[in-house]
């Protein structure tokens, strides 16, 4: 940007060459640099892009100082002209010229622009950068264009020829604030050793649920997911192009275009006419393409450069998605117009979500370590005998379930339904079930306890508590009966054997009875044997 003291600097630079006219070419620039350079900073958005420094005017200087000491800069001390760079002399032309007396096109180009205000200076950058652009006057260049690439938040060109010089950076990031990405700065000079490009590159903000960049769901949800942009200014272009890219996980199923919707300034545009969409399934990628945003812009007078450009739409966390780990990530970006004049696009940083969803490990044993088969269980998203029981799925390994989406469980007729309400543990004693919400209360339900053992009476509750800081999910805390136990998601499920209950009354009154009978009958047959014996 080109600060006021800039431009009067500039202006008295040209007057004070004026005066001395051509004498001045004959100086000797002793001291002065035959080469400068020009760092150009940005914000994170200007890694990447390309900037593009053009010599519009040769400095002939001699560098000398009120102090006596040169300092390497062009300023108010210095003895100084200005040659018109010929890639500029139809820029310059005689009408705009009318008026402004001088020796040579370059005296008058010179005068010219020394007689502009802050506002005529910024209309005078845009000018000379459309003029650029639509000349293709870079073809033309022999010496005095020099280009580099930002690697970060800054670029620095060095070995320019001192002179004065018109900084474009790449395209299709039109200030806001100034109406133009062009700047034009003397190089050397104090000013311009550093200059500070506020440019608006188009940028996308991605969410999913309420706002939020990550999430946490279980498998068969379905998410919520928004992209967010603004208008950019467009009055270099004669047609703009802004496509959203959004790059699905193969853990996210996108859900359709019926679930999309675009906006901007709060007006809702018409699918097919205002905007197409494409998903390709082979990449994974949605396509959002505003046909033509210019057009859109310029036929509507409530929408306005800055006017936000949201697009919503629906995925649903599928049977792929990762567990835990890095979560199930989505990427976006924004493709948008960076060359009025061949039609070349750039790209914006991308941006992305993830969605997070966990496991619960079922550990049926005795409490000494033996394991437990022919436990059957239901897993339920609420409490009680009537509680609603969670569909499960087999993942094809032994034992291992994950949560079913409802097209699953919507699966007709019935014996084709690979879903499940129960499930039940084998030698192992083990159960995976894949495919859990946290921040969700689970409850496990004992059906059937394994043979000789006592069932559970009651639920046991399940609490997986995302650990979130920042708004990133690190690993979440188990809680298993209401008692937290770290990190680990294994459930230990503890049944007791049952033991043979007791009968009353020894042997019983009946055997008895029968061994009285028993006793009153050897009494009298042994009494008769003995009164024979003696008779």
């Amino acid at each position: 940007m080109k600060t006021k003291m800039t431009k009067k600097v500039f202006a008295v630079l040209i007057a004070m060459a004026l005066v001395f006219g051509m004498a001045l070419t004959a100086f000797a620039v002793t001291g002065a640099p035959t080469t400068g350079s020009l760092t150009v900073t940005g914000d994170k958005e200007f890694v990447g892009k390309t900037v593009s420094a053009y010599q519009v005017f040769t400095a002939n200087w001699e560098d000398t100082n009120e102090t006596g000491t040169d300092d390497n800069n062009i300023d108010l001390s210095d003895n100084i002209s200005y040659v018109l760079n010929t890639n500029w002399e139809g820029f310059f032309t005689d009408a705009m010229l009318t008026g402004i007396t001088g020796v040579s096109k370059s005296d008058k180009a010179a005068q010219y622009v020394a007689g502009l205000n802050d506002a005529q200076m910024l209309q005078l950058a845009k000018d000379m950068k459309a003029y650029a652009d639509t000349n293709n006057i870079a073809a033309t260049y022999t010496s005095g264009l020099a280009t580099e690439t930002a690697t970060g938040g800054s670029v620095t060109i060095t070995g320019m020829t001192p002179g004065y010089y018109l900084v474009i950076p790449e395209g299709g990031s039109t200030s806001t604030t100034r109406g133009t990405d062009a700047t034009l700065v003397n190089v050397p000079s104090a000013a311009s050793a550093s200059w500070a490009i506020k440019s608006d590159y188009p940028t996308v903000e991605k969410t999913v649920g309420t706002n939020e960049t990550e999430t946490t769901a279980k498998i068969g949800d379905v998410l919520d997911f928004k992209l967010e942009s603004h208008v950019p200014d467009m009055t270099e272009y004669t047609t703009y192009t802004f496509k959203f890219h959004d790059t699905f996980s193969t853990g996210l199923t996108y859900t359709g275009d019926t679930d999309l919707a675009v906006t901007i300034a709060g007006k809702t545009l018409v699918q097919g006419t205002d905007y197409t969409v494409a998903y390709d399934t082979s990449t994974r990628e949605l396509t959002v393409d505003l046909t033509d945003l210019k057009a859109l812009v310029d036929n509507d007078a409530n929408i306005n450069e800055g006017s936000l450009i949201v697009v919503t739409y629906k995925a649903m966390l599928n049977e792929n998605a990762v567990i835990a780990g890095t979560g199930n990530k989505n990427t976006a970006t924004v493709e948008y117009s960076n060359d009025p004049a061949t039609g070349g696009t750039g790209t914006s940083t991308p941006t992305e979500t993830k969605t997070y969803t966990y496991q619960l490990t079922i550990d049926k044993n005795d409490g000494s370590g033996t394991k437990l088969a022919g436990a059957e269980f239901k897993l339920k998203s609420s409490a009680g005998a009537d509680g609603t029981v969670i569909r499960l799925i087999s993942t094809g390994t032994e034992n291992e379930y994950r949560v079913a989406n409802a097209d699953e469980i919507a699966v007709t007729p019935e014996a084709s339904n690979r879903t499940v309400s129960t499930v039940t543990t084998t030698a192992t004693g083990l159960i995976i079930i894949k495919g859990l919400e946290a921040g969700t209360t689970y409850y496990l339900e004992e059906v059937t306890a394994p043979v000789g053992y006592n069932k559970l009476a009651n639920d046991i509750t399940i609490f997986i508590d995302p650990t979130v800081t920042g708004g990133s999910y690190t690993a979440p805390i188990y809680s298993v009966g209401g008692v937290a136990q770290g990190t680990s998601s294994t459930a230990n499920v503890v049944n007791t054997k049952g033991t043979m209950l007791p009968t009353t009354g020894g042997i019983g009154t009946i055997g008895l009875t029968a061994l009285g009978v028993g006793v009153v009958i050897f009494g009298f047959v042994f009494t008769s044997k003995k009164k024979k014996k003696a008779e």
